[in-house]
C-alpha cells in the first residue's frame, strides 16, 4: 500500500453486480479489469469473497477462481469486499490468503463489533483490510463518532461511503474531521451520483486530504450510479504525475462489462438522493410496483432515513405492499 497518494480504486465489477446479480462472464471481468488498469487504477476491486454454495464467481471467488486471475495481478493490486456476515469468515479469509491484496468490510455503524471481529479476523490471517462506514448520510456526527471508536485501529483505510447518494459537500469536511479526532488513520471516499455531486463531493474529499477514492467504468454501479472512473483519474491526476492513463477504447459501452446501460431511471434515483433512502429498496420498488408508483411513495416519505421495511410501511398503500418482497 506504498503507492502514491491519492489512491484510486476501481469498483466496476463489485458495485456494478447490483444491475445483474454479479452474473459477470469471465470475458466481462477480464474486460473491466484490465480497462480499469488501464485508465489508471491502483486497485480494482473483483467482487465479493464467500463460501455458499451455487454464488457466481464475482459474487463468491473461490481460490481456484483468484488463482485465474494472476495475469491481471501483474498490473496491480485485487481488492475484494467481504460482508461481516459472512458464515465462515476465518476459513474465508485463510483459504484466500496471499490471492487478495486487501479485504473491504462493510460497517454498520448501528452494530460495528461484527465488522470489528471480521477487521480482527483479517488481521490475524495477515491480509489488509479497510472498514467502510455505509449508509454515512444518515447519521449524526456523534453517532459517527462512537461508532468508529469501536473499530480497531489497524486499518490499512477507512472509509466513508455515500451508500444512498444523500451527501452534500458541505459535509465532508465535518464528517473526516470527526473520524480524524478519534486517530490517525488513511481515509478513503466512496461516492453515488444521486445528486449529481459525485465529483462535488469527492473533490470535497481530496481537498480534505482522503488516501483514497472509488471510481468505477461509466460510473456503473447501484442505483444512481457511481463516480466515473475517468473523472477519479482526473481529479486526482495533478498530484499524481506518476498515474498511466489510456483512454477507453471508442467501442466500448456499459453493455461491454455486462449490465444494463442506463435507463430512465436516473429521476427516480435522484429521489433517493433526496429521502436518504435504501437505492436496494427502491430497485426492487421499481421491479414490482412501476417507477410512476415508486417516485409517489419517494415524494411522500418524511426527511427521516429508514433501516428497516416496517418503518416503510405506513407509507405505503396495502395492495402495494403485498406485492413486495423484502
Amino acid at each position: 500500500m506504498a503507492a502514491t497518494h491519492p489512491i484510486v480504486l476501481d469498483v466496476t465489477i463489485r458495485d456494478g453486480g447490483y444491475l445483474n446479480g454479479w452474473n459477470f462472464t469471465w470475458q466481462e471481468m477480464q474486460l473491466a479489469f484490465e480497462t480499469a488498469f488501464d485508465c489508471g487504477a491502483d486497485i480494482v476491486e473483483i467482487g465479493y469473497l464467500d463460501d455458499r454454495q451455487g454464488l457466481p464467481v464475482a459474487s463468491s471467488w473461490q481460490p481456484e477462481e483468484l488463482v485465474k486471475l494472476d495475469p491481471i495481478r501483474s498490473r496491480g493490486l485485487l481488492a475484494a469486499m467481504c460482508r461481516p456476515s459472512v458464515e465462515t469468515p476465518i476459513e474465508v479469509l485463510e483459504k484466500r490468503k496471499g490471492l487478495i491484496d486487501l479485504i473491504r468490510i462493510p460497517v454498520d455503524l448501528r452494530n460495528p463489533s461484527l465488522a470489528n471481529q471480521l477487521g480482527l479476523n483479517c488481521n490475524k490471517a495477515g491480509i489488509p483490510f479497510s472498514y467502510n462506514l455505509t449508509n454515512i448520510s444518515c447519521y449524526s456526527a456523534e453517532q459517527i463518532k462512537n461508532a468508529f471508536t469501536k473499530l480497531s485501529d489497524n486499518a490499512a483505510a477507512v472509509y466513508i461511503a455515500d451508500s444512498r447518494g444523500a451527501l452534500l459537500p458541505v459535509w465532508i469536511n465535518e464528517i473526516f474531521d470527526t473520524l480524524a479526532s478519534v486517530r490517525e488513520s488513511r481515509f478513503g471516499y466512496h461516492a453515488h451520483d444521486n445528486l449529481s455531486l459525485a465529483i462535488e463531493n469527492t473533490a470535497a474529499a481530496l481537498s480534505w486530504g482522503v488516501d483514497f477514492i472509488d471510481g468505477s467504468l461509466f460510473g456503473i454501479g447501484l442505483g444512481g450510479r457511481n463516480l466515473d472512473l475517468q473523472d477519479a483519474i482526473h481529479l486526482v491526476k495533478e498530484s499524481r504525475p506518476d498515474i498511466l492513463h489510456k483512454p477507453m477504447q471508442s467501442s466500448l459501452k456499459e453493455e461491454s462489462f455486462g449490465v444494463p446501460g442506463r435507463g430512465n431511471e436516473m429521476p427516480m434515483y435522484r429521489l433517493t438522493g433526496e429521502k436518504n433512502f435504501k437505492m436496494e429498496w427502491a430497485m426492487m420498488m421499481s421491479e414490482k410496483l412501476g417507477q410512476e408508483a415508486t417516485c409517489e411513495i419517494l415524494q411522500n416519505l418524511p426527511d427521516d432515513p429508514m433501516f428497516l421495511p416496517q418503518e416503510l410501511r405506513p407509507h405505503v398503500k396495502e395492495d402495494q405492499w403485498k406485492q413486495l418482497v423484502w
